[in-house]
């Protein structure tokens, strides 16, 4: 009898692992970045618990988004756009984004309890 159960533990954890790229991996993995030109380019700053400047205004179009990354390890996503991260574990780093006139777009930092403690900001696309 304790064949099947060493095998249903086996089986258990080998799923576990498998899944668990895919639920810590922030939805990076479904982002197309678009092609073309930016229109614009976004510079914003990460910190300790902050992005700075925390809300900004930006054309309509194709934006690249830079972070510079002053401390720690945090991300920069858009709630709005599925998929879209900057890992900022490092010095910081970039990406392109088509934002939409008209639409606000809400960034944050998705480790865990840095949005609640004012990791985020709005973009207004006009």
């Amino acid at each position: 009898m304790a064949r099947p159960c060493r095998l249903l533990a086996g089986l258990t954890a080998t799923l576990a692992a498998a899944a668990l790229p895919a639920a810590c991996s922030g939805g990076g993995g479904s982002y197309k970045e678009p092609s073309g030109p930016a229109v614009a380019t976004l510079r914003f700053h990460s910190g300790n618990l902050f992005f700075k400047p925390s809300k900004v205004s930006s054309p309509a179009g194709i934006v690249k988004i830079e972070v510079q990354n002053d401390s720690g390890a945090h991300t920069f996503n858009l709630h709005e756009v599925k998929g879209f991260e900057i890992d900022l574990s490092g010095d910081g780093g970039s990406k392109k984004v088509q934002l939409t006139a008209g639409k606000q777009y809400h960034f944050y930092c998705s480790i865990p309890g840095h949005e609640a403690a004012g990791m985020k900001g709005t973009i207004t696309a006009r």
